[in-house]
């Protein structure tokens, strides 16, 4: 486990939050890791390893894939 995850604002939490079933809100799960102090490198995470389901560093599989395109331009 990487050591951010301990001072994760979710590392107590339902994973279900997180995970939701289409057509699910994610902002409960977003509001979680809105003011997270490990918000960045939960994303990056996400990020390096293709992460294509759930919120991760509070943002959606789709908010992924445009940041990921983002930063690949950014190179």
């Amino acid at each position: 486990m990487a050591d951010w995850v301990k001072h994760a604002a979710c590392k107590d939490m339902s994973s279900n939050v997180f995970f939701s079933q289409r057509g699910e809100s994610t902002e409960p799960a977003k509001q979680v890791c809105e003011n997270c102090p490990v918000k960045e490198p939960c994303l990056d995470y996400a990020l390096a390893n293709n992460e294509t389901i759930g919120v991760w560093g509070g943002m959606s599989r789709r908010q992924r894939r445009i940041e990921a395109q983002r930063r690949k331009q950014a190179v």
